[in-house]
């Protein structure tokens, strides 16, 4: 009888050990994977802010000749303008998107001629600092901040000399189950609209 007792704790002591060890296994590799999306997201988020700044922003005012009416939008979650893009001028459109409930995240997009040219990327929908996963602040040749009230007149956005643009970008976790909070990677950039200075 002590020896099936024993061979009994045996194997629930041995089976227990087994479960703790699989379970490691499987929390390291979740852990990896989270890892590896966060690494993925760093460089995904690289990738957006220099399109932006280099591409698409560098292209504001560029080959016009009155700044009447290159900016046509100026919000906190978007941005219009007019300017040359490969030789041709286009209405260039920086947009936050409607929420999208299944990924709890904003589509961030660069839309040509009303056309998507880039994106959706996924933005989240609060942060630390009470606002959404993007927001573009626009300053005056003086550096004063413009307000978004304000910048509903044209005459306020032909003010508009640089901004600051700061993006949240999120990817999703491998285990909802954990209530782990989404990788996230906030990033902020200045730039300034020199083609509106010449």
């Amino acid at each position: 009888m002590n020896a099936l007792l024993d061979t009994l704790g045996a194997t629930v002591i041995g089976s227990m050990f087994m479960l703790t060890i699989l379970n490691s296994l499987f929390n390291i590799q979740a852990l990896s994977t989270n890892f590896q999306r966060q690494i993925t997201l760093l460089d995904q988020t690289e990738r957006v802010t220099n399109i932006l700044d280099t591409y698409y922003l560098s292209a504001v005012g560029r080959s016009l000749s009155s700044n009447s009416s290159i900016i046509s939008r100026a919000e906190e979650d978007r941005f219009t303008f007019r300017g040359e893009l490969d030789g041709n001028i286009h209405l260039i459109d920086i947009q936050a998107g409607a929420i999208d409930t299944l990924r709890n995240a904003y589509p961030l997009a660069v839309f040509v001629d009303g056309t998507k040219n880039y994106g959706p990327f996924w933005v989240s929908t609060t942060n630390d600092d009470s606002y959404d996963g993007i927001r573009i602040t626009y300053y005056d040749n003086t550096g004063n901040t413009l307000s978004y009230s304000d910048l509903q007149i044209q005459s306020n956005r032909n003010r508009i000399r640089s901004l600051k643009f700061e993006l949240e970008l999120v990817y999703e976790t491998y285990r909802r189950d954990l209530r782990a909070m989404d990788n996230k990677h906030q990033i902020t950039f200045w730039k300034y609209l020199t083609n509106l200075y010449l």
